[in-house]
């Protein structure tokens, strides 16, 4: 069973190493932000590629949730709560029901989606206010912001969205898109990134583990030095904290919004 990176007292070279080669190997929980922290290595036009991609990931994402979001609300005519209802005898409504323990779900799974985030990747690192010293902090830094930012829009905007839509199908596929959009960052990833990540910047090549896996020779002299040093990072995790306790009380509210005001 793999460690835990999150109860560990103090992050070291050793257990930094295997938790990202985990990641690596999984082919998953790295994203387009963090190769960005991995590729600056490489600088040139590699570098201005990976950035760009991170640059157009943040635009498609903020974009396409305020384009859906206003798509699915035009043609509402509830106004801000649709409490006359409760007069004609359609409250308790097998809709409405359904629509609040269908809020009830996609908040439970908005809050393990947050939590989750702090232990992906090169994430824990913000936590242990260390970096792999060839490794740009920043870009890792503003990854951890805008993947919580983004599930906070995303659960913001998915109650908006059930509240406007006429039926539970409308609710279903609309809440299937935005969540789509909150992955984004980690479809862009592809196999490449995570083999040059495993290969390259993680040191695989040189291995005694994965010597059998690959053809050729590799000169040591390329390897990188995984050492951690001290980096600073921590004010970024106080302010997605904010993030995450204004999220826990929309997704809390939103069920019981839905269900007096749907």
């Amino acid at each position: 069973m793999p460690l835990d990176i999150g109860e560990i007292k103090e992050l070291t070279e050793v257990i930094f190493k295997a938790h990202l080669m985990r990641c690596a190997d999984g082919g998953e929980e790295f994203d387009i932000y963090q190769n960005c922290g991995f590729v600056v290595v490489e600088g040139g036009a590699e570098y201005f590629f990976s950035c760009s991609r991170a640059v157009i990931c943040t635009i498609v994402q903020l974009i396409s949730l305020v384009f859906l979001t206003y798509e699915a609300m035009e043609d509402s005519e509830k106004g801000w709560c649709n409490i006359s209802v409760w007069s004609s005898g359609e409250a308790f409504s097998m809709q409405r029901i359904a629509v609040f323990f269908y809020a009830a779900f996609l908040g439970s799974n908005f809050r393990t989606f947050m939590y989750s985030v702090n232990w992906k990747g090169c994430y824990p690192m913000l936590f242990y206010r260390k970096k792999v010293g060839w490794m740009n902090a920043a870009w890792i830094a503003y990854g951890y912001f805008m993947n919580v930012f983004v599930i906070m829009c995303t659960a913001v905007c998915t109650i908006a969205v059930m509240y406007s839509a006429d039926d539970i199908i409308d609710i279903v596929l609309n809440s299937f898109a935005l969540f789509f959009i909150h992955e984004l960052d980690d479809y862009m990833m592809s196999l490449g990134d995570y083999g040059s990540i495993k290969w390259e910047y993680l040191g695989a090549y040189w291995m005694p583990e994965y010597r059998d896996q690959f053809q050729g020779d590799h000169d040591e002299e390329y390897q990188l030095k995984f050492e951690l040093v001290d980096c600073d990072y921590y004010w970024v995790v106080r302010i997605v904290n904010l993030i995450v306790k204004f999220t826990n009380v929309v997704i809390l509210i939103a069920p019981f919004f839905l269900f007096v005001c749907y």
